[in-house]
């Protein structure tokens, strides 16, 4: 309600709001480039260093343990990386929702299940995605082009329903 109340009182600005919100690849300020950049390098970069363990992790906490790793400050330092990756992308792009869905299932499709794979995949993948959906809208929808999030919730959903009915038998 307090953000419904800012964008009410605020008219011009409340279109920037709504961008934001949908999600928008356009220019943007040098400032967030680089603030965003340096946010995602580092939590890539710390992201690669824990890749090892997160492998181990995936065999599951029991097995984990036995190997040696520490589950509680492993998954803190993965949140870290996560919570870092995330606030850079939608400091640059906005909330583009389902990208963040799709990519890293359709990269663990082609790439396995190794974490440092689908670090590189994904972040290429994404991009790609992204590229691609900018592309369609300013194709499709010329001249006047809708928020990128649009298009990328319009191909997610369904996607998710796909994810949700293939994998049956665990939800159901």
């Amino acid at each position: 309600s307090v953000i419904m109340r800012i964008v009410f009182l605020l008219k011009k600005p409340a279109l920037l709001l709504v961008s934001f919100m949908l999600g928008a690849v356009t220019e943007r300020p040098l400032f967030s480039v680089l603030m965003s950049s340096g946010l995602i390098l580092v939590g890539f970069i710390l992201a690669l260093l824990l890749s090892r363990q997160a492998d181990i992790l995936s065999l599951g906490e029991e097995q984990a343990e036995v190997l040696g790793a520490n589950i509680k400050k492993l998954r803190y330092a993965v949140l870290f990386c996560v919570a870092l990756l995330v606030g850079g992308g939608i400091g640059l792009c906005g909330a583009i929702g389902f990208v963040g869905f799709i990519v890293p299932h359709i990269a663990r499709i082609i790439m396995g299940p190794k974490v440092r794979g689908l670090l590189f995949a994904s972040a290429l993948l994404g991009a790609a995605f992204l590229v691609n959906m900018e592309v369609i809208n300013r194709l499709v929808f010329h001249p006047r082009q809708v928020p990128v999030g649009i298009l990328c919730a319009a191909l997610g959903a369904p996607f998710f329903l796909w994810v949700l009915l293939r994998s049956k038998g665990e939800y159901f």
